[in-house]
């Protein structure tokens, strides 16, 4: 439903308040869904001994589906993330490398390196890291700075080293695409297009649409540099996007949460409960959650469910300037500020381990469960 209507997540969430208020279910308002499998399958998980949901807004969604389940409980039973500890020289050598590799491919060396690593489906909503982009563009031309950004997101199996080799001579590869396989495929075809736009009118900054499964030389071509770690795109990234209009959890939006990474996430991702659940002082400064299906209590159900996609620009554009502000102030100046982004996002990762999952939320579900 969220994929589908031209408003998504802004649209749904707040049909979903406000049906809820008044006593009604989904199928009420967006029809029965047993035509699909999937759908047929989860309608009917009511039925079953226990229920655990991967997040808040999942238990939200699972109520919001009938009052068969409105009657049944339904334990939070979060994602584990994993939680490595590296140095402030590991980060900067890893970034150096990110670096080097957007030097070859545009001539110039990024001061910051921003990155979305996702499947290419219209839930990940690249189309929003590149209204921040946009906003955050002048602030680096007044500032005399740089940026690039790595969209790595792959609609099929790795290109192999061969398709890779003949697309750089052929059309510039990655810079350059082409629509068809090897190169562009299904809904590759948009985020090159979004990009193609963005980079027409950005001054201090470049995306840079990497349609390839994996991140090495031999993958990703020879622009890369020898020394690229596959790590190296969670590890020397100054900044992950995750504006999903759509995410049970989200372990890739916080993947580089213990790496120093600034993480930008929509509220409705699912890893935002888990990261506020142990970051209870809040005193995290590298997670940024912003709500995209803002409460629109000037409209009606009726209206809600026909909102527009030009409504629903409106609102990302006023969270994109939002957004933008905020990470342009909390971008690492100095290894100071990498060093305590570090300690910090490691010390809250490793408290959302895939150990802590079990212990504390899935064994007592499944305990309580066999009674």
């Amino acid at each position: 439903i969220i994929e589908k209507h031209p408003a998504h997540d802004v649209m749904f969430y707040n049909v979903m308040r406000a049906a809820s208020e008044q006593g009604k279910s989904l199928p009420d308002i967006f029809g029965p869904q047993e035509a699909a499998l999937p759908a047929a399958l989860v309608m009917r998980s009511h039925r079953v001994n226990r229920i655990l949901a991967v997040s808040k807004p999942v238990a939200e969604e699972l109520r919001f589906l009938g009052p068969a389940f409105q009657k049944r409980p339904i334990d939070l039973v979060y994602n584990g993330i994993g939680a490595t500890k590296i140095s402030v020289e590991v980060k900067n050598e890893a970034h150096k490398r990110l670096e080097e590799y957007a030097r070859r491919l545009l001539g110039w060396r990024p001061d910051y390196v921003f990155t979305h690593v996702a499947r290419p489906v219209i839930s990940k909503a690249f189309w929003r890291d590149l209204q921040v982009m946009a906003e955050l563009d002048p602030k680096l031309v007044a500032a005399g700075q740089r940026a690039v950004l790595f969209l790595l997101a792959s609609a099929t199996l790795p290109r192999q080293p061969a398709e890779v080799a003949k697309m750089e001579k052929d059309h510039d590869w990655p810079l350059q695409h082409q629509k068809g396989y090897p190169d562009l495929v299904g809904p590759e075809v948009a985020i090159d297009r979004a990009v193609k736009a963005f980079n027409r009118k950005a001054k201090a900054s470049c995306a840079v649409f990497i349609n390839q499964f994996g991140w090495s030389r031999a993958l990703c071509g020879s622009r890369m540099p020898t020394a690229m770690l596959e790590t190296d795109i969670r590890r020397g990234s100054d900044v992950e996007f995750g504006l999903s209009a759509y995410e049970p959890f989200g372990i890739a939006q916080i993947e580089p949460l213990p790496f120093g990474t600034l993480c930008a996430i929509s509220a409705t991702c699912g890893c935002r409960g888990f990261v506020e659940q142990v970051d209870v002082k809040h005193e995290l400064p590298t997670l940024y959650a912003k709500e995209y299906a803002l409460p629109q209590r000037n409209m009606s159900l009726n209206k809600l469910t026909k909102m527009t996609a030009r409504e629903a620009v409106d609102v990302e554009k006023d969270v994109a300037a939002q957004l933008a502000d905020e990470l342009f102030a909390a971008l690492p100046r100095s290894d100071k500020d990498r060093k305590r982004y570090l300690m910090l996002g490691y010390r809250y990762a490793r408290q959302m381990s895939w150990d802590v999952v079990v212990r504390d939320m899935f064994l007592p579900a499944i305990k309580e469960c066999l009674g």
